[in-house]
């Protein structure tokens, strides 16, 4: 919206002072473009930014159901299995499959050297999350690590949006324009990796905005692969939407953070597109604590 749009709409004087800070106003010029005390913005300014809400309904819950894959490196299944068991978990060792189970199991995966992949079953919200990090302590018990050929890959619930596709030609245009951004966080082997291809495939602008149906969108942008950082062909496999770019990794900080990351993402993307990334368009998404974690990631890996 214009900064005209802001002033002139029916917006809360508190929605309208969230919307001007988006767009880059100084809590004094808040102050008198909308002729009320510093004192009151600096409340709604405060607020904000410690939990930046995703809509006018309210901040942002995670509530999404969602689910982890988690490629480790580790010698002993049975081992593993039975730390999750001890920590109240079900967990069960199966054949490679794609199945959904209403237990954590461990399968095959070709792509891990020297490893095997860890699935939970579907999830939701801080339950959820208590889950993963009583699985990821159960890791850390048994000395499970990672290597490059390791990846973890999250998927959400598409449940509220399905087959809308002005909720997927936002969120696929959403994540190739904040990819630098999201590559920048990354390691150098997930920037670039065969198992997580480029979402900026030629002229994908035009490829997005000219989609009448998911099929349409997944075939002119990943071909049908699933082997790209926001994966669609999930959706017909689980009714989910998979996000495989973030490294492998067994640290439950790392993974609650991409977890949230992308649930924001999603959220954002029913309601609106980003024109540019960089940290204007971050702020839109994250709250404090998940911008000085990745601003942290950044740093890291020296793209600043």
């Amino acid at each position: 919206m214009e900064i005209d749009e802001i002033l002139n709409s029916n917006l809360t004087k508190s929605d309208k002072m969230r919307r001007l800070f988006d767009e880059g106003k100084t809590r004094k010029e808040v102050a008198l473009l909308l002729g009320v005390g510093y004192g009151f913005v600096q409340n709604v300014y405060a607020k904000y930014f410690n939990n930046r809400p995703l809509s006018q309904e309210g901040d942002f819950v995670f509530n999404r159901t969602f689910g982890v894959e988690l490629e480790i490196v580790h010698g002993n299944k049975r081992q593993l299995r039975d730390a999750i068991r001890r920590r109240g978990v079900a967990c069960e060792i199966e054949g490679y499959n794609h199945a959904t189970r209403t237990n954590w199991k461990i399968v095959s995966d070709a792509s891990v050297i020297g490893g095997y992949e860890l699935v939970s079953p579907v999830l939701k919200g801080d339950r959820g999350l208590a889950e993963v990090k009583a699985v990821c302590q159960a890791l850390e018990e048994v000395n499970a690590t990672v290597n490059k050929s390791c990846g973890f890959h999250a998927h959400f619930g598409t449940q509220d949006f399905k087959k809308d596709i002005s909720v997927w030609r936002n969120l696929f245009a959403n994540y190739a324009t904040l990819e630098s951004d999201i590559d920048a966080f990354m390691p150098p082997s997930r920037r670039n990796n065969r198992y997580c291809a480029s979402m900026k495939v030629s002229n994908w602008r035009e490829k997005v905005d000219s989609a009448h149906n998911l099929e349409q969108l997944a075939r002119s942008i990943t071909g049908g692969s699933r082997y790209f950082k926001l994966n669609v062909q999930s959706y017909w496999r689980h009714g989910t939407v998979e996000f495989r770019q973030h490294s492998g990794t067994v640290e439950f900080g790392k993974i609650r953070n991409w977890l949230l990351f992308c649930a924001r993402l999603v959220d954002f993307s029913k309601r609106e597109r980003l024109d540019s990334g960089g940290e204007r368009a971050l702020a839109k998404l994250l709250d404090n604590e998940l911008a000085n974690f990745y601003k942290q990631r950044k740093e890291k890996f020296g793209r600043r």
